[in-house]
């Protein structure tokens, strides 16, 4: 379904991540098990084509991560 939608949205890998990280929040196993693998490829994916805007990113405290496009290499390796 995320492969589809590709086409029709802007930004698409977030808006995935974000809808399959709810669908694990209330799914059960092995569903839940199906579902973290899934999304962990969507973050490789997204990792792998924004690379270059990480590395050149610096660590910050106290700052808000629930925007994946503000997040840091630490961060893509500690999730």
């Amino acid at each position: 379904m995320t492969q589809l939608q590709t086409e029709n949205r802007d930004e698409n890998h977030i808006a995935s991540i974000t809808e399959i990280e709810k669908e694990i929040a209330t799914a059960k196993e092995p569903v839940t098990s199906l579902l973290n693998s899934y999304v962990a490829g969507l973050y490789q994916q997204y990792f792998s084509m924004n690379r270059y805007k990480f590395y050149n990113r610096t660590n910050t405290a106290s700052f808000n991560k629930d925007d994946i496009a503000t997040w840091t290499v630490d961060d893509f390796h500690k999730k």
